[in-house]
C-alpha cells in the first residue's frame, strides 16, 4: 500500500469513529424515537455510497429486510405518537 492509501485508510477510521461517537452522544440527549428517522436514512446513503463507490447495489434480500426495519420504525413512531396524544 502507498503512503497515499495509508493516509486514507486513516482518515476513513478516525471519521467512522467520530461518527459513531456522535450517534452515541445523540441518544444520550434526544429520545430514540426521534433520532430513528434519522438512523434510517443510513440504509439510504449506504446503498447510494455502494452504487456511487462500487457500482453495488443490494441484493434481494437486503431490499426485504430494509423493507422491514423501516415499516416496523414507522409502525412504533406512528403508535407512540397516538399514545403521547391519548396520554
Amino acid at each position: 500500500m502507498t503512503d497515499m492509501q495509508w493516509g486514507l485508510l486513516f482518515g476513513m477510521a478516525i471519521f467512522a469513529a467520530l461518527g459513531e461517537l456522535s450517534i452515541i452522544k445523540s441518544l444520550e440527549i434526544a429520545q430514540a424515537s426521534v433520532l430513528a428517522p434519522m438512523h434510517y436514512s443510513l440504509i439510504i446513503w449506504g446503498t447510494f455510497w455502494g452504487w456511487l463507490v462500487f457500482d453495488q447495489l443490494p441484493d434481494l434480500w437486503t431490499w426485504i429486510g430494509a423493507v422491514i426495519i423501516i415499516t416496523t420504525g414507522l409502525y412504533l413512531i406512528r403508535r407512540e405518537r397516538k399514545l403521547a396524544i391519548g396520554n
